[in-house]
């Protein structure tokens, strides 16, 4: 099943991540796997690609299972990598930091998701004061991809100035679920 394109700038801050937490040499190893895998595309032409370039989805789960032998097998690792990626554009953290509400951030997420993936489907289920539940519907990455996603929605939350926020998957496609759904619940600092 061919799961469309993605944009480059998504891999940036991984990339970035894994080079902070294994050095150079992680960085070699994430290639090698890649490479190994049959990946056509390595770390340092990522690197060298505009944010806006497409790379194909199955790449995607490529990398994010390589990142995850990388980075030790541990799921904790990946939910920090997904909470980091929101933070290293300087751009988004001023935009969600100081202009956007988590309210306002949810309702912009199908958007940004359509503006990142070519496939798949954000949507909210639920939205209230300090508590929201959304899916990501006919997008079976991988069960990687979900512990990432709850390590990234934490991270915009964090940009959106919010004293604690706790995010878990609720339902999985990977356990036999029609779709991924994740709730999240947050206060204000």
């Amino acid at each position: 099943m061919e799961l469309g394109s993605c944009k480059a700038g998504i891999f940036h801050p991984d990339i970035e991540f894994v080079k902070r937490k294994k050095g150079a040499d992680g960085i070699e190893t994430l290639d090698r796997i890649l490479k190994s895998g049959g990946a056509r595309v390595s770390i340092s032409q990522i690197i060298k690609m505009k944010p806006g370039e497409l790379l194909p989805v199955g790449f995607r789960r490529m990398f994010l299972d390589a990142c995850f032998q990388v980075l030790d097998n541990d799921p904790e690792k990946i939910k920090e990598m997904g909470r980091n990626a929101p933070t290293l554009s300087p751009i988004q953290k001023l935009v969600m930091g100081y202009f956007l509400s988590p309210e306002k951030a949810l309702k912009y997420a199908p958007t940004f998701w359509r503006d990142i993936y070519t496939e798949g489907e954000f949507v909210i289920l639920e939205a209230e004061k300090n508590h929201a539940r959304f899916a990501i519907k006919d997008f079976p990455l991988s069960k990687i991809f979900c512990s990432y996603m709850i390590g990234y929605t934490q991270g915009i939350g964090y940009l959106c100035r919010l004293k604690s926020v706790v995010c878990t998957e609720t339902r999985c496609v990977h356990d036999g679920a029609e779709f991924c759904e994740f709730e999240i619940s947050w206060s204000y600092l």
